[in-house]
């Protein structure tokens, strides 16, 4: 399984959940989620500035192997589910 194959056309979606608060995912052209927000905005505007956020902050991020401190946060990785459409 290859992201590098089906990474074409890659766009960031926003959306609000049953709740009315609002998160993003990153997918592919054919619509594979890439990524999703680990939180939930309480609107459009402040997702989508986390998204800008992102946005400039990935070129410069670095790749990070997770120590033992960090153990617990890999369980928080749920990558099930589909992006809501706007």
């Amino acid at each position: 399984m290859s992201t590098r194959m089906d990474a074409s056309t890659p766009a960031f979606v926003v959306g609000p959940n049953e709740y009315g608060e609002w998160g993003w995912c990153l997918i592919t052209g054919s619509g594979r989620v890439l990524a999703r927000s680990g939180m939930e905005y309480e609107s459009r505007a402040d997702c989508e500035d986390a998204v800008d956020l992102i946005r400039r902050l990935a070129p410069v991020a670095r790749f990070d192997r997770p120590d033992a401190s960090r153990a617990a946060f890999l369980g928080s990785f749920d990558m099930r589910g589909t992006p809501r459409a706007e």
